[in-house]
């Protein structure tokens, strides 16, 4: 499960640093920051949802789809906050 999550993890800060870094070149940062962070929730919830399915080659596939279930659910409550 550790892999995984490790995978998952490391794609979501790639995406948040090149969203970054094209933020610092926009005049209206703010608003760019606000896209891209409801962007990120959105993409980190479609990474957990598409790891889901690896949570069946693991020890306890049971325990990694709760956990996963548990921060998609999570991702969902900052994604309408952002909104």
């Amino acid at each position: 499960m550790g892999g995984i999550l490790a995978a998952a993890l490391a794609k979501i800060k790639a995406r948040n640093k090149v969203c970054k870094d094209a933020c610092r070149k926009m005049s209206d940062k703010s608003t760019c920051f606000k896209k891209c962070k409801i962007d990120q929730i959105k993409g980190e919830i479609s990474i957990y949802q598409s790891n889901m399915s690896k949570c069946d080659k693991t020890k306890n596939p049971e325990k990694c789809k709760a956990y996963l279930e548990k921060k998609i659910k999570k991702a969902k409550v900052q994604l309408a906050k952002a909104k």
